[in-house]
């Protein structure tokens, strides 16, 4: 039909080929795909090797998670809430400052270890700089979102536009549009 021809649905199974020969941007190609490649494979492989497929990256992805949410979110076992104390009592206890906090030490954290990968990851391997960079950057990140989100009606309000249908329309547009501007090799847009 004419949605098929809009969209094929050999798009949802295996990324399209690009000409990239004059593109100076190129890194990773984090957003090649090809369903004919993918397999479920096991977790640790014959010879004891860890597999790089579906069931290995769910194995490490339901760790990561788990780990995050014993050691960072939840109260009881967590450090997340402390951190959070340490930090209001470092601002003085304003949400602003605070957030502004969050605004500069997650990027210092994230980018930081981004920078450092090339020399750490020949000390430790690029497993585990993955799980230490995922370590450090998830918390945090967390942690600014949960903040921000408790906290962004404080203060003065200055101007309110909830019953102005233009203010919902142009916001709910410029949310809608981010996601093809700011993940291109995800959504393969560039091509």
């Amino acid at each position: 039909g004419v949605l098929a021809q809009i969209l094929p649905i050999s798009l949802l199974l295996e990324s399209q080929e690009a000409d990239r020969a004059g593109d100076l941007a190129v890194g990773e190609d984090a957003g090649a795909f090809a369903w004919r490649n993918e397999r479920w494979g096991q977790v640790i492989e014959d010879g004891g090797e860890v597999g790089r497929d579906w069931l290995t990256f769910f194995a490490a992805v339901g760790t990561i998670m788990s780990a995050l949410v014993v050691l960072w979110i939840y109260s009881p076992t967590g450090y997340g809430d402390d951190f959070l104390a340490a930090l209001e009592a470092a601002c003085g206890g304003n949400s602003h400052l605070v957030t502004l906090a969050f605004g500069i030490l997650f990027p210092l954290v994230h980018s930081g270890l981004a920078g450092l990968r090339p020399y750490a990851s020949r000390v430790t391997g690029e497993r585990l700089w993955r799980v230490l960079f995922a370590s450090c950057s998830l918390p945090l990140a967390y942690s600014w979102i949960v903040y921000f989100i408790s906290h962004a009606h404080d203060g003065v309000v200055w101007w309110n536009g909830e019953a102005s249908p233009v203010a919902h329309a142009v916001a709910w547009c410029a949310s809608f549009s981010s996601f093809f501007l700011l993940h291109p090799s995800v959504f393969n847009r560039k091509e």
